[in-house]
């Protein structure tokens, strides 16, 4: 999955959802007038009209954009998968940085740096069932939760961290 800049969704969003969308609902309410219903119906339809074709349209753009191999860069979705592996390397780097954060001055950068090395803590264990790899993002999971605890962190910290917790939950009977 590739990420997405944030205005190259919303000109996706634009032009395949939202503009169809109202002029579907413009067409539908033109021709509820044409029609003769009282106003109220026509308000009626076109709201219907809208809401059903915007929710139509996310759902077909959704499926176009993953049938593309794009995701949103503010997406908070991760993926996780049975082949792909992180390098050691790429372990060694984020546990050298995490390590020179400090908790108190940065608190939204260690909760962020922190999920992501237990996510690929998480992804290795499943690639290789590896079940100290997996205590290991089960231990950085609790060492975050204790610190959110005591800390007040920005909402996108704390849903990044949500993530990582809810694919540590979701994991956890692969590796009883």
């Amino acid at each position: 999955m590739r990420n997405m800049s944030w205005s190259k969704w919303f000109s996706y969003t634009l032009l395949m959802v939202a503009i169809p969308s109202l002029l579907i609902s413009l067409v539908v309410e033109d021709m509820a007038s044409f029609a003769g219903l009282e106003e109220d119906y026509s308000l009626m339809l076109y709201t219907v009209s809208l809401i059903m074709s915007f929710s139509l349209l996310s759902a077909v753009m959704r499926k176009f954009l993953v049938s593309k191999g794009l995701t949103p860069s503010f997406s908070t979705k991760t993926y996780i998968d049975n082949k792909t592996v992180i390098s050691n390397s790429f372990l060694k780097e984020m546990e050298k940085k995490l390590s020179k954060v400090d908790k108190e001055e940065e608190p939204e950068r260690y909760v962020h740096l922190a999920s992501m090395l237990g996510m690929s803590y998480l992804q290795n264990a499943i690639a290789f069932q590896d079940r100290e790899m997996f205590t290991k993002a089960l231990s950085l999971k609790e060492e975050i939760e204790k610190f959110l605890k005591s800390h007040k962190v920005k909402p996108e910290a704390r849903t990044m961290f949500e993530g990582f917790k809810s694919k540590i939950e979701h994991s956890k009977g692969n590796f009883k």
